[in-house]
């Protein structure tokens, strides 16, 4: 019988939290939920609250603000460490910082295990199957955008790259992708993410030679409407649908790769970001508690725990349809 509790979930309660819990609970897994405060910074008081446990799942954001006490008191407490963050420069910190700790003593660290970009990072994998793939041009898109988390994170590359968020058309061509995507009628619309978690994943791949990462929406109309109220709609009008239970978004991770004459592209559709997090945290947890794992120290998600299994559990949940693969020689 699994030591009890073998999770613990460090994280507000919300969407995430529930679809996690009830993930967990379909994996046959107890645990149990820790509602931090913000700015909590006690390591003492957090390996405390970890020691007995095997993974901790940190879901409490800002990553880059308490991220590293949650790391070490999860090290002191000789846990298994996995977190939902999409920021590439906590990414890189935790794995400068973290990496060799975790290493030696056989734990596994795999913080960005989230939608995004993790379904991206599945479907990249997919597309590398095909001999003498090796140039990636990744592709993480939104259907409409109503989570407000998807909209701010596209206004913030917006801005950190210079441009004016209210007013797309003069974005620069060298930095914009315009799309079509099976099944789309409007074409897409994609801003390139040199800050994304795939450079910190494909940076040193030995399958990769050159690659870029864009998010976006699947309909440019979508994008321009999304930005728009993110600019004029004041705190109570931007209110995100989860604080109402539903589900809210659905994404599309398109992967085009090329090599040695041949051209291969990848979709995955998901129908609810935060659910897919879920189901993505609960078979890590999953597989961590099962047997010894695979990859120790810092890790991205499908390489600590394999695409194709990352894969089968977004299938198998119906949370993310079959990958439509397209190969041309």
């Amino acid at each position: 019988m699994l030591p009890s509790p073998p999770v613990v979930v460090l994280g507000d309660p919300g969407l995430l939290v529930d679809r996690l819990r009830e993930q967990l609970l379909a994996q046959q897994v107890a645990h149990r939920v820790v509602h931090a405060e913000p700015g909590i910074q006690d390591v003492d008081a957090l390996t405390t609250t970890f020691t007995g446990s095997q993974v901790v799942i940190n879901a409490h954001g800002a990553f880059a603000a308490t991220g590293h006490e949650v790391v070490e008191a999860a090290l002191a407490a000789g846990c298994h460490y996995l977190d939902t963050s999409s920021d590439q420069n906590w990414l890189v910190k935790t794995r400068e910082s973290w990496h060799r700790p975790y290493a030696d003593r056989g734990l596994t660290l795999v913080p960005g295990l989230a939608q995004p970009f993790t379904t991206s990072e599945i479907a990249a994998n997919i597309s590398l199957e095909t001999p003498g793939a090796e140039v990636l041009d990744i592709l993480t898109l939104w259907n409409d955008l109503s989570a407000d988390s998807s909209t701010q994170r596209l206004n913030r590359v917006a801005e950190n790259s210079g441009f004016d968020p209210r007013d797309p058309n003069a974005w620069p061509l060298d930095r914009t992708l315009n799309i079509r995507l099976p099944g789309r009628s409007e074409p897409g619309f994609a801003i390139r993410c040199d800050e994304s978690p795939h450079q910190v994943w494909f940076g040193d791949d030995p399958r990769v030679t050159e690659m870029r990462a864009y998010g976006g929406a699947t309909e440019r109309s979508a994008l321009e409407r999304a930005l728009a109220r993110e600019l004029t709609c004041g705190p109570d009008e931007c209110t995100s649908p989860l604080t109402h239970g539903r589900q809210v978004d659905t994404s599309v991770d398109s992967v085009y790769s090329e090599g040695s004459g041949r051209r291969t592209h990848v979709v995955l559709e998901g129908s609810c970001p935060y659910a897919e997090t879920a189901a993505l945290l609960a078979v890590a947890a999953r597989a961590l508690l099962d047997a010894p794992p695979h990859r120790t120290g810092f890790a991205s998600g499908c390489q600590a725990f394999g695409h194709r299994a990352l894969l089968d559990a977004l299938v198998g949940a119906e949370l993310v349809s079959p990958p439509l693969v397209t190969v041309n020689s």
